[in-house]
């Protein structure tokens, strides 16, 4: 039977590839190498796989000389090697049928899409690429693939804070989410590009997504719509501060519901009223113009001036004492809000604190993220940007730390 399963999945994969092929041939050209022909290429590398290894090697040398011999036959027509490369594919896909079916016909159904996107992704390279965008991808695949795996991860400074490992790993979220909300606004616009990006960013790091929009700032035809996206990453950790807590402790969770909610309509409706009086002013071209994606140098600076916030909350946990919890933990909200918030919930799932003093931690955490924030809205974007960020998420972050500590006392 499962030989029969192979053999099914080799014919399905080559009969996908070669009708995918035969279509791409403008009528009256040429083809060696037709819907069939794939077809049985798929087979005959079961067939050999089955047999022995040493027998697919054989086969693999015997259909690379077919192949060779087809090219040089339509060579004056069609130039190009993709079908015979993909014949050589289709080849080993099925040879690879007899051992895991599955995923050679999941590579076989990418690689068709991948041919099948020739026109596309041509337009891409060649028309909607910039250098410049092509360059940022360069550096992006650098730190995120060459660099970031190989670092040690173990702290290597005071207070187990400088982790060159999660030092790296923010300064490839910082480039993530530049990448998000430039790809975001060129598909979607200025506009609905950057808020979107805003908000899931937020549910990432919230702080780093405010350094990115404050960047985006910059540029006075996104200004209003960048600080709207800085304030829906901000939404976004009203909604997780809820599902963190819910997890470690459904009791304390459920008085965080209505001042959470009240939290993000607010900001809701402050980033509403921004973006609908910025309406007249927007791009009439609905789209942003290309440039550079990301800076290497300020998405670097901004990882190390939240790790510096980190170090700066250890510092002022330390010097509290272990006595003060709710300072203790409160202040590792200057590096994440969430960190000092479910710490807290713990201590009262477990009986160490009461919900009051938890809340509490929560109240801090929160004030204590609120300051960071605002320093990086104002130190990457401007005392304009600062100040247009901080009226809003200000006003939501009042309504949310009342209704905490309403809910600490009763």
């Amino acid at each position: 039977m499962a030989h029969v399963t192979a053999f099914a999945y080799s014919l399905a994969l080559g009969l996908l590839v070669g009708l995918e092929r035969e279509r791409s041939v403008a009528a009256g050209d040429r083809q060696a190498l037709g819907l069939r022909t794939f077809a049985l290429i798929a087979l005959v590398g079961t067939a050999a796989r089955m047999v022995s290894v040493t027998v697919l090697a054989v086969g693999a040398l015997v259909v690379g000389a077919l192949v060779i011999v087809g090219y040089l036959r339509t060579s004056d027509a069609d130039p190009g090697t993709t079908t015979e490369v993909a014949a050589v594919a289709v080849y080993l896909l099925g040879a690879l049928c007899y051992t895991d079916a599955a995923v050679s016909l999941a590579l076989a159904v990418t690689m068709t899409v991948l041919l099948a996107s020739k026109s596309r992704l041509h337009q891409l390279v060649r028309e909607a690429l910039t250098q410049p965008e092509l360059e940022d991808l360069l550096k992006f695949l650098v730190i995120s693939v060459v660099i970031f795996p190989f670092l040690p991860n173990r702290a290597v400074g005071p207070y187990g804070v400088v982790n060159p490992f999660r030092i790296w790993y923010l300064v490839v979220l910082i480039a993530s989410i530049s990448w998000l909300g430039y790809v975001a606004t060129r598909i979607l616009g200025p506009s609905r590009g950057l808020v979107a990006t805003g908000l899931a960013s937020g549910f990432v790091s919230a702080s780093a997504a405010t350094a990115s929009m404050a960047r985006a700032a910059r540029d006075p035809e996104r200004f209003a719509w960048a600080v709207a996206g800085a304030q829906s990453a901000s939404v976004a950790t009203y909604v997780e501060i809820v599902v963190a807590v819910f997890v470690v402790s459904s009791r304390l969770a459920v008085r965080l519901v209505a001042p959470a909610l009240a939290a993000a309509l607010t900001l809701a409706v402050v980033i509403l009223l921004e973006v609908r009086s910025d309406r007249g002013r927007r791009p009439s071209g609905g789209t942003v113009s290309s440039g550079r994606v990301f800076a290497l140098a300020p998405t670097v600076g901004l990882a190390v001036l939240l790790t510096t916030a980190l170090l700066l909350g250890r510092w002022l946990s330390s010097s509290v004492g272990a006595g003060g919890v709710v300072a203790t933990l409160g202040v590792m909200g200057f590096a994440d809000a969430h960190g000092g918030s479910v710490a807290g919930a713990l201590l009262f799932a477990h009986g160490a604190i009461g919900h009051e003093a938890a809340l509490w931690t929560i109240i801090v955490a929160f004030s204590a993220n609120a300051v960071t924030k605002v320093v990086l809205a104002a130190t990457v974007g401007g005392r304009r940007f600062g100040r247009a960020f901080g009226l809003g998420f200000g006003l939501s972050h009042l309504v949310f730390i009342g209704g905490v500590a309403v809910a600490a006392l009763v």
